[in-house]
């Protein structure tokens, strides 16, 4: 395992070599309103003084690499929330923006991979349940989604945080974005390919353990997974798991 110095979660997330993986073993978003506007907040202090706010940790490993391109495919094993919530609050500053230059950058920078495969292309890939609405989003296809998903409830929310910030406060997209460099996170690396490491499903739980509790539901389906190999577990979780989700609730 590698633990990083801190940085700032953009420097973290905006390499066009790597794509996020949530794996089925995660919880879906569950943010609430006011996560957000503490995220918010805390962006809006980075901007007036100026101060560094720790943000948390992203714990993850590899799990795929192309040697040719350098593009690398991560399993996020933790930070699932922080990361989704800042790629909406970037989704929502480029919706916000007026300058198509700066809107197009900003997507190719942070929401977008061109260099991965064609279905990694969208920088963090939801779990199936979030995942149609998610990219929507990122894609600009917000017409005709579930507008009672938390992930589109969240995103317009920071939409409707942004244009405040922009009307009352006189703040610029590009103040709000340096807002954002001030939030640090530690990146941790798993390097759970190495022999003896322990599964990233039981060290997921152990994490949680300590935060918001893993419903019932949610410790079954990772039991249920955890024999399963990470190459089977999406097909097991979408033909099987997602089917009793949708019937049982």
């Amino acid at each position: 395992m590698t633990a990083t110095q801190p940085d700032s979660i953009t420097k973290f997330i905006k390499s066009n070599a790597l794509t996020f993986e949530i794996p089925v073993y995660q919880r879906n978003y569950v943010w609430k309103i006011e996560d957000c506007e503490k995220l918010f907040d805390d962006v809006i202090e980075g901007i007036k003084n100026k101060r560094k706010h720790y943000f948390g940790n992203i714990v993850y490993f590899e799990a795929e690499k192309d040697p040719f391109t350098g593009y690398t495919r991560y399993i996020l094993i933790d930070g699932q929330q922080r990361i989704t919530s800042t790629m909406l609050l970037l989704a929502a500053i480029r919706d916000e923006e007026e300058v198509t230059e700066n809107k197009q950058n900003l997507t190719k920078t942070y929401l977008i991979n061109d260099n991965a495969q064609e279905n990694f292309k969208v920088k963090l890939k939801q779990v199936e349940t979030d995942r149609e609405v998610y990219e929507a989003i990122i894609d600009g296809r917000t017409e005709s989604i579930d507008k009672s998903s938390i992930i589109y409830r969240n995103y317009n929310k920071f939409r409707n945080l942004v244009r405040i910030a922009k009307k009352e406060d006189g703040f610029s997209s590009a103040d709000i974005m340096n807002g954002i460099n001030y939030l640090d996170i530690i990146a941790i690396d798993l390097e759970s390919e190495k022999v003896g490491s322990e599964s990233p499903q039981v060290i997921f739980e152990s994490i949680n353990a300590t935060g918001e509790p893993l419903s019932t539901a949610d410790l079954l389906r990772n039991f249920l997974l955890l024999e399963i190999g990470s190459d089977k577990q999406e097909e097991y979780y979408r033909n099987y798991w997602l089917v009793i989700e949708r019937n049982v609730g």
